[in-house]
């Protein structure tokens, strides 16, 4: 499960924006604006993977931890149902 597989891309066009602005403000150098710019949305990039896959691991641990509370109220609902029937049927022979 992939919820987040959009945060880096979002987080590093963010980055790549905001720099971009306050380097023409700051009125740097092309040659120094691009590689000033490379090196940050780069460096930015893997941080949010990172970030993305420590979401993605804490979240899956949660689904599965929901799903098996799910489970485990299937099967008590299934034991449930399964003793009815038997006392149905042992009242009938009655």
């Amino acid at each position: 499960m992939k919820k987040f597989r959009n945060i880096p891309a979002i987080v590093t066009l963010l980055v790549g924006f905001i720099m971009s602005i306050i380097m023409i403000i700051s009125k740097y150098e092309l040659v120094e604006f691009l590689w000033t710019l490379v090196v940050v949305m780069v460096l930015f990039y893997i941080a949010s993977l990172i970030l993305c896959v420590i979401l993605n691991r804490i979240f899956a641990d949660k689904d599965e931890s929901i799903e098996e509370s799910k489970k485990s109220e299937n099967d008590d609902l299934k034991d449930d149902k399964e003793e009815l029937s038997d006392n149905k049927e042992s009242d009938a022979e009655k």
